[in-house]
């Protein structure tokens, strides 16, 4: 067999585009895009600069975080905190390097 390999290197996102990234992958999941409000969304591409594996990561992180708050409070429809993204995001980005 032969391999091929590939590189490809994805610049950064704005902030819009860091938006839409997230509502669409919120949604092609079958999930709420509200989960999130704006302000969350750009405390994400802020902590992450927009890239997108990191955005992926802080994502999935606020978004269990959120999870396991509502199972602890039995109020599921609460929305993911600004503060919530600021704790997890040194967690979640040192997991990522």
């Amino acid at each position: 067999l032969n391999r091929v390999s590939v590189r490809y290197q994805l610049r950064a996102l704005t902030k819009e585009q860091t938006t839409q990234y997230i509502d669409f992958q919120i949604a092609q999941a079958g999930g709420d895009v509200k989960v999130f409000d704006d302000s969350v969304k750009a405390a994400i591409h802020d902590f992450t600069g927009g890239v997108p594996r990191q955005i992926n990561n802080l994502a999935t992180a606020c978004l269990s975080c959120h999870r396991q708050l509502g199972e602890l409070v039995k109020h599921y429809e609460m929305d993911v905190q600004v503060h919530t993204v600021a704790a997890l995001a040194a967690e979640a980005l040192v997991l990522d390097s």
